[in-house]
């Protein structure tokens, strides 16, 4: 996976929008990675799923097992 530094801008700015549309204007994209062409599903799938899992777990101060995290 690339840096954020390879993706169009396009598809920055369509990301952007997709995220604060969906959480809102206060919401802030930390980084961002191109998968490459190619990558098998279940790569793609496991990269998302593990952003999704980020994401949560910053936003709600909870770990997937439950505990509460460290804020």
């Amino acid at each position: 996976m690339r840096s954020g530094k390879g993706i169009p801008a396009v598809h920055k700015a369509i990301a952007a929008a997709a995220v604060k549309a969906v959480l809102g204007e206060k919401a802030v994209i930390r980084a961002m990675v191109e998968i490459p062409a190619g990558t098998p599903f279940r790569k793609r799938a496991g990269a998302l799923h593990a952003g999704v899992r980020t994401f949560w777990s910053r936003w709600t101060g909870r770990h997937s097992n439950g505990k509460a995290g460290n804020r």
